[in-house]
């Protein structure tokens, strides 16, 4: 599953951090009205089948994004959160146990998790 950024805010980070925590960091936000936090997974290089993946590439042969990604499964096999090196701003990449489990906690209003093409 795929969402662009994950911000946790008060009940949630005690909630759901527990789960995040293992596969990245939660970093503090600076916010007056509430207490809040960001997800940061780690970036994962050579995670992405640049050959098998559908790509819009810019006229210079960068990445403007992945409309399909295939996965090399021995490199993202045991990750539960992950972002590519290729587009390290882009999206990140959750397993669907995990979010099952950040699901199951009831604490996930306001998310939109999208299954990776």
């Amino acid at each position: 599953m795929a969402t662009d950024v994950l911000i946790l805010r008060d009940d949630a980070i005690e909630t759901i951090g527990p789960l995040l925590r293992p596969h990245g960091e939660l970093l503090p936000l600076l916010c007056e009205e509430a207490r809040l936090a960001v997800f940061s997974a780690p970036v994962v290089e050579g995670a992405v089948d640049l050959e098998k993946s559908d790509i819009v590439r810019f006229r210079d042969g960068g990445i403007l994004r992945f409309r399909s990604t295939v996965f090399h499964e021995e490199v993202v096999g045991n990750l539960m959160a992950f972002k590519l090196s290729e587009k390290p701003r882009g999206k990140l990449y959750l397993t669907e146990p995990l979010v099952e489990a950040m699901l199951a906690t009831g604490m996930t209003a306001g998310t939109n998790f999208v299954e990776a093409k």
